[in-house]
């Protein structure tokens, strides 16, 4: 078998034609290059429009002035001519201002006698690249759009997740609020039911004792027992009451320190004699270590008796019989430490954290024989913060006792100094003066007017407002004790109509009631009173006060007289 390509039989001549009318009306451009010289010779519609000319610009010029493809298309000529072999080519032109591709086929065309001359097709690829381009770039848009929608989803699912954690940490703080509303709910009950129970204690031995002084038959000692044993009870009723109000107001922020330069001795000297009844009755053996300067404080010596007087009775509350209570005084740096340690029932670990919140109660037994509202160390602790302090617990567990250590800031060498007051004695002045009681609480009224009676007072007793007007019309009373809420008229009502009088003008009126906020005491002073007092007030609290006024009523009395 020859493989030798073999020369291809001439065309008939009618052939000839339609040979040219095939390569005319062909859609690729063509064109005949003639062998060495590389002139152009013939070229199809196609190939004129593909080089934007026309035919007579084009035959019989050199193909390497049309083309751009120059030295390339060139040696694919030679190759051609040389081999009669077809080569194909394809290249960027240059000279375009957008990506134009040229595509070229050169193949050889033979006659009887050899090579007579080189086809060429020559094709411009830039609408096919611009396809091409297109698609890449539609590829390229859709891949960064596919990137953005990707991002745009982790982006999502992040908030997604951002929200899913969010609202996990708003239900688990809805759970701790619900936990922390229940926990309030039922500390609520717990504190209203040990008010209660805390209430009807000392009301039990009042009524006891008060049904002992009716059967005593004129005895003095039993009815001398029995008033004292009701004073006590009565003073612990006061103190559950003024624990309360004072809770109120140091959370509401309306409690005023009243500061001066008080010596912590003498706080604490006072602070004893006032609890001595009460560690003598718990039986209780008090140590006292004071250093033998004085330790001055910038503190409100009233409030500051509270904190120590609290902490004592405390201590005593929680030690058992023929325990120790050892309180000590000293300084440290620029600071003064007040220590209360006892021997009692100590402290849980667990219940260190929680000593000085309100209503917290080391004895939940039954028997609660240690008694209180558990308000005493919440107390403690806001009142020694209102004085830029710090008050903390220790105790070593249960039956290791405790101590309390309170630390305040030592105060300035030029700060005054407090005097202690004394308290005067009316009965001893030889004052009387005229008195109207008006309360709706008929036993109240009546219990204040007798003792005002015997103190040596004129006093008449009325049981509302207008009542309380009209026997002050004809009485001229130099001091009126008004309670707030009565019927037919009020006491601020009260007052204002009597300020309205002349008689009433310079009358000192006293709001005598059990609303004892700020915003009532300036209610009261708005409404015409002079002092205002809380129930139930001592008698001495009442003495002291007609002290300061009873000079200048003893004067009006000559006129009375």
């Amino acid at each position: 078998m020859d493989d030798k390509p073999t020369s291809p039989a001439p065309l008939p001549p009618d052939l000839a034609s339609l040979a040219l009318a095939i390569t005319e009306h062909a859609p690729l451009p063509m064109a005949t290059v003639e062998g060495a010289t590389h002139l152009v010779r013939y070229c199809n519609p196609a190939f004129c429009h593909l080089m934007g000319k026309p035919l007579a610009q084009l035959v019989g010029k050199p193909l390497d002035e049309l083309l751009p493809a120059q030295d390339a298309c060139m040696t694919l000529i030679e190759r051609v001519l040389r081999t009669s072999r077809p080569e194909s080519y394809i290249e960027q032109d240059p000279t375009k201002p957008h990506p134009v591709f040229w595509s070229y086929t050169i193949w050889p065309v033979k006659e009887d006698k050899g090579l007579v001359g080189i086809m060429i097709q020559v094709t411009e690829t830039a609408e096919v690249h611009g396809k091409t381009v297109a698609m890449n770039q539609a590829l390229i848009l859709g891949s960064v759009r596919q990137h953005e929608l990707t991002e745009a989803a982790e982006s999502l699912n992040e908030q997604l997740r951002a929200e899913i954690a969010e609202r996990k940490k708003v239900e688990e703080a809805l759970r701790e609020a619900d936990q922390a509303l229940k926990e309030a709910d039922r500390r609520k009950d717990e504190f209203m039911a040990t008010l209660a129970h805390e209430l009807r204690n000392p009301l039990a031995p009042i009524k006891n004792l008060l049904d002992v002084a009716a059967h005593a038959n004129g005895s003095t000692t039993v009815i001398k027992d029995a008033r004292l044993r009701i004073q006590r009870q009565i003073a612990k009723m006061v103190q559950l009451v003024d624990d309360l109000m004072d809770i109120s107001r140091i959370n509401s922020g309306k409690i005023v320190l009243r500061k001066s330069r008080a010596d912590v001795r003498v706080v604490l000297d006072d602070v004893l004699d006032g609890t001595r009844a009460v560690t003598e009755y718990f039986g209780r053996n008090i140590i006292v270590n004071l250093p033998e300067e004085p330790v001055y404080l910038n503190a409100d010596p009233v409030r500051l008796g509270q904190i120590i007087g609290n902490l004592i009775n405390n201590a005593c509350k929680y030690t058992d019989p023929n325990g120790t209570v050892a309180i000590t005084v000293q300084r440290e740096g620029d600071s003064a430490l007040i220590r209360v340690a006892d021997t009692g029932i100590g402290i849980a670990p667990d219940m260190l954290p929680h000593i000085f919140e309100m209503f917290t109660q080391i004895d939940y037994s039954l028997e609660r024989t240690r008694g209180g509202l558990g308000l005493g160390l919440a107390i403690v602790k806001q009142l020694v913060e209102l004085h830029g302090g710090t008050v903390r617990v220790a105790s070593a567990g249960l039956g290791q006792g405790t101590e309390f250590i309170v630390r305040l800031p030592l105060a300035a060498a030029d700060l005054p100094a407090t005097a202690t007051p004394e308290t005067p004695d009316i009965t001893k002045a030889g004052f009387a003066l005229k008195i109207v009681v008006a309360d709706d609480n008929v036993d109240s009224a009546d219990s204040m007017a007798m003792l005002l009676q015997l103190d040596g007072h004129d006093v008449r007793a009325a049981y509302d407002g207008r009542d309380a007007i009209e026997v002050a019309e004809k009485f001229r009373p130099d001091v009126m004790l008004l309670d707030i809420g009565m019927p037919r008229l009020n006491g601020y009502d009260t007052a204002r109509e009597i300020r309205k009088t002349e008689w009433g003008r310079e009358t000192i009126l006293i709001a005598l009631t059990g609303w004892g906020l700020e915003k009532n005491k300036r209610e009261a002073l708005a409404a015409g009173f002079n002092h205002h007092l809380v129930k139930p007030v001592d008698i001495d609290e009442i003495r002291r006060l007609f002290s300061s006024i009873a000079p200048a009523s003893a004067r009006r009395l000559a006129t009375h007289t």
